[in-house]
């Protein structure tokens, strides 16, 4: 096992150890399945004197096929999933972790002889009583293994009991279809109001997560869901869209609130759940799958074009409708405000203490939420080329 520690990093007299919390550091990244071409993807701090990115390190490589990037700010770790492209003769797939509160990143060639990864972007972070594990899976012609990784010294175990599904931690969408989304799909269950988790073709083995929906939010059908939210504050599957006419159609949330243990719900304009979870906040863009929607033009899509960094956003947005609209919701409180921003490529980065940063194509705004009821002054933090690659991000 290697192990890369960042010890020191300097601009201008400025280190990244002994700095005030109030560091913001913004991660880049293009993992995208449907193009050959490849960018680096960097760690930076941003400079607040300067209003400029200080790359602290280099995460991948043009060279690499950057396969996710998966953010648990309130757990303090980012996670990276990479392998080697065609342009590198020797194989490789590679797990890389930082931690955020020592600011360390440990990097672990991952996969086992004769067997690949099912699929890179899908690897899970499973929260146990004492412990963090990244699991994924892996196959062969004749066998299906369950293995993972143990996120702070990366142990590796060759089999997870598939019961450990149930703690699985899931934050939500990113920006258009990035890869990285972290969701999972289970199945409604006539019987009851649990939910299976798909990770067995075997009924009998999979796992159930351990919030059962009230008669009133039960499917009453064997079906696939969506469960997009499972933080230390919610668990949320999403219902059943109803699609709109010539209009944005609806889709139902049912929220479990795990600190009041209470079960409510919420819809949301558009038929695509794009909903990201940060402490008591979900978050997200509004979108929407109609088909009468999916000739419009997208808002401030004139703007978008290829960059040196990256693609033009224009191929994340197929087959998807959005107004260019954020909402902010509490379910505790439910309190319910929105941010009408005119582009399509525009997200929540993070939420963290009440701060705000979001994204509207190549410029990145902060914020912060007042009285926990609405967003305060936007202030305008840097516009660039990098911005639109900017799905993750940080205060430390």
């Amino acid at each position: 096992m290697k192990t890369f520690l960042i010890l020191v990093s300097t601009f201008l007299g400025i280190t990244v150890y002994g700095q005030p919390k109030e560091d913001l550091y913004l991660i880049t990244g293009h993992p995208f399945s449907e193009t050959d071409d490849l960018f680096e993807s960097n760690l930076w701090r941003y400079d607040r004197d300067s209003s400029a990115l200080i790359r602290q390190i280099q995460l991948s490589t043009a060279d690499e096929d950057l396969s996710n990037i998966k953010i648990y700010v309130e757990l303090g770790y980012f996670t990276l999933m990479k392998k080697n492209s065609w342009k590198q003769e020797q194989s490789y797939d590679s797990l890389l972790i930082f931690n955020i509160d020592r600011m360390e990143l440990k990097r672990k060639a991952v996969g086992k002889a004769g067997y690949y990864i099912v699929a890179r972007a899908n690897n899970y972070l499973l929260k146990l009583l004492n412990n963090l594990m990244v699991a994924f899976d892996l196959v062969n012609s004749d066998d299906r293994l369950y293995n993972s990784y143990e996120i702070d010294n990366l142990k590796y175990r060759d089999s997870v009991e598939l019961q450990l599904y149930k703690n699985v931690y899931l934050t939500g969408f990113l920006g258009g279809e990035v890869l990285g989304n972290d969701f999972i799909l289970a199945y409604s269950r006539k019987e009851d109001g649990y939910l299976e988790i798909l990770v067995s073709g075997d009924r009998s083995k999979r796992p159930c997560f351990p919030y059962e929906l009230p008669e009133k939010y039960r499917f009453n059908t064997y079906a696939r869901q969506l469960v997009c939210i499972n933080n230390d504050n919610y668990f949320l599957v999403s219902g059943n869209e109803q699609a709109g006419v010539n209009s944005l159609g609806t889709v139902p949330l049912f929220i479990y609130d795990k600190k009041n243990k209470v079960w409510s719900d919420k819809t949301l304009l558009g038929t695509l759940p794009r909903i990201r979870g940060f402490s008591e906040w979900l978050c997200g863009y509004i979108g929407d799958n109609g088909e009468s929607l999916l000739n419009k033009p997208l808002p401030g899509s004139s703007l978008w074009k290829d960059r040196e960094t990256g693609l033009s956003p224009a191929l994340r947005y197929e087959g998807m409708y959005t107004p260019g609209i954020l909402y902010f919701y509490n379910p505790s409180t439910k309190v319910y405000f929105e941010l009408q921003t005119n582009q399509a490529d525009s997200e929540v980065v993070l939420i963290q203490d009440n701060k705000v940063i979001y994204r509207v194509y190549d410029e990145l705004y902060e914020t912060e939420i007042v009285r926990g009821k609405k967003l305060g002054k936007s202030v305008l933090l840097l516009k660039s080329d990098y911005v639109p690659d900017i799905h993750w991000a940080f205060y430390r």
